[in-house]
């Protein structure tokens, strides 16, 4: 069975829960096939699933029989919620953005996995929370952290 994984290569998180499915997909007895795509691309090889991570892109959805998108609260914009429309399954992180994203899609599609992947960068960052304000997790926005500091 083909599985094209469809993430942005520029999002770290979408890159980590990409390596976890690929080691899932290695350990499962059936030959599964994945495939990893950056979602800006407009093709990709047919497959049995798309899995999108993080980000949608509906030139895709013809590419499999099945569409499921992996909802992260980091990336997914209210804008782009017309893009659900061609999703077969959302799966969520949280029960929060299960939640939020009932109100686009029906509840039946939605399954809250409760998965959290680990986030290599805070997890090697001493933290000391009577120290400071609040922790940024996220250093592509540090530039926004410094302005509300000032």
């Amino acid at each position: 069975m083909k599985v094209n994984i469809i993430l942005s290569k520029t999002h770290e998180a979408s890159i980590t829960d990409t390596n976890i499915l690929v080691f899932l997909f290695k350990k499962i007895k059936h030959k599964i096939e994945p495939s990893v795509v950056e979602v800006k691309s407009y093709k990709c090889d047919n497959a049995s699933i798309n899995i999108f991570i993080g980000n949608l892109n509906p030139l895709l959805y013809s590419f499999a029989k099945t569409n499921i998108f992996l909802a992260d609260s980091d990336i997914i914009q209210k804008s782009n919620m017309y893009m659900l429309r061609g999703i077969d399954y959302v799966f969520t992180k949280t029960s929060f953005m299960a939640n939020h994203l009932a109100n686009f899609v029906s509840k039946e599609h939605i399954i809250n996995m409760g998965w959290r992947s680990t986030d290599l960068r805070m997890s090697s960052t001493e933290k000391n929370f009577n120290k400071y304000l609040f922790f940024c997790h996220n250093n592509s926005d540090s530039h926004i952290y410094k302005k509300i500091i000032q």
